[in-house]
């Protein structure tokens, strides 16, 4: 959880004082998102957990429902998640470009690479090093990454919101004119947007982590795991 929150922080140092492009956090963020949707293919094929307590997941299948085992799981997953992070590619894209980026080692390189060294780490030594995926089933370990696909959704709406907002009213459809008004008001102040999205991110960091904490430290107990 230090980790996670000490990264958001120097994210937050790095735009207000080092004079980084607010840009390279939204784009930071969605890699960040990439990046633990990779490694959670690997705790879905490898999770033990019985899934006692849990809600059942079922999937249908030539058109009969069933239980999946670990790899259809992994597959549908990368194929949902997969989806969600291709549509947000495009909106981070926009509001990347709208805002800002500066793609040099130092300003978006090394925070990726840290990043990657962070989730590495971290599947490493929680994962399998404290037994989390002993007490985590495969359906439990598909649906732990989602908080944070809704946290950047929200925040590349109300971002992508306001860089519409700077481009005209005759850019903007009629039926978002009210909802890209309202969000005209932070037009340029970037700083705002990414302690939003930085504040958001941080609860969702902070929640994930007590959440997979609990559910080591209880040994699986059935409401541990209710969704």
């Amino acid at each position: 959880m230090a980790l996670a929150v000490g990264l958001n922080a120097v994210t937050v140092l790095g735009v207000v004082a080092l004079g980084w492009p607010a840009g390279n956090v939204f784009v930071l963020f969605w890699v960040e998102n990439a990046v633990i949707g990779a490694w959670n293919v690997v705790r879905i094929v490898t999770a033990r957990g019985d899934g006692r307590g849990e809600r059942p997941v079922r999937l249908t299948v030539n058109g009969r429902r069933t239980a999946p085992t670990p790899v259809p799981l992994a597959l549908f997953f990368c194929v949902h998640y997969g989806l969600f992070c291709l549509v947000h590619a495009v909106f981070t894209g926009f509001v990347a470009y709208t805002l800002g980026v500066q793609a040099s080692f130092l300003v978006l390189g090394l925070p990726i690479v840290l990043v990657v060294i962070r989730y590495t780490v971290e599947v490493s030594t929680v994962w399998f090093g404290a037994g989390q995926r002993d007490v985590v089933s495969p359906a439990r370990a598909m649906v732990q990454p989602y908080p944070r696909i809704i946290v950047l959704h929200v925040a590349v709406l109300i971002a992508f919101a306001v860089s519409l907002s700077q481009l005209g009213p005759a850019a903007v459809p009629d039926l978002l004119r009210p909802t890209v008004a309202a969000m005209g008001a932070l037009a340029g102040r970037d700083v705002w947007l990414v302690l939003m999205l930085v504040g958001l991110k941080t609860v969702a960091d902070v929640w994930t982590t007590v959440r997979a904490t609990r559910v080591v430290s209880g040994g699986g107990r059935p409401d541990d795991h209710r969704e």
